[in-house]
């Protein structure tokens, strides 16, 4: 426990009784010495430094603080608008991040049918264009095929007139 500074001062400043025939040098234990007087200062030496000159403030040019008691209302106000705008904020995004997700699903899905239609429809294809079905259908419907072929060839169309032979 600490003593304020005053009291241990008054406490070392305690001596032994004034009585000269008690020698000073011996003391009983449980004595303390006097603290010395603290030495006047010399007047006549200049101070080893001079402190710098401050301006002067009068009290009407400096602006007056009021102390501060807490979180000021309109700061308040607008960290709630702020808070609030964020939540919101996110919340819309999310919900447009989840729109977006089940509009990729369902055209993935799209993509899907429309590939296996895809291919179901080009296996038709190949089907109905073999040349083995043509001719079945041709001798079913009593066709018959050419005897002798002529290929009429047009200048200028199809091929290039440098490819003429």
């Amino acid at each position: 426990m600490s003593l304020p500074m005053r009291e241990a001062a008054d406490e070392l400043a305690f001596e032994p009784a004034a009585d000269p025939a008690i020698d000073t040098t011996l003391r009983a234990p449980g004595w303390a010495l006097a603290l010395p007087e603290p030495a006047e200062p010399d007047v006549s030496a200049p101070p080893a430094r001079t402190p710098a000159a401050r301006p002067q403030d009068d009290e009407a040019s400096r602006p007056r603080r009021r102390a501060r008691r807490g979180l000021h209302p309109t700061f308040l106000v607008f960290a709630s608008i702020v808070i609030v705008a964020l939540v919101i904020g996110v919340v819309a995004v999310n919900a447009l991040f989840a729109q977006t997700a089940f509009a990729v699903h369902t055209l993935q899905s799209r993509v899907t049918e429309l590939s296996e239609e895809h291919d179901v429809l080009a296996t038709t294809a190949a089907r109905l264009s073999s040349p083995s079905r043509i001719a079945s259908w041709a001798e079913r419907y009593h066709m018959v095929a050419p005897d002798d072929v002529i290929i009429l060839r047009v200048p200028g169309f199809g091929r290039r007139s440098s490819e003429l032979p």
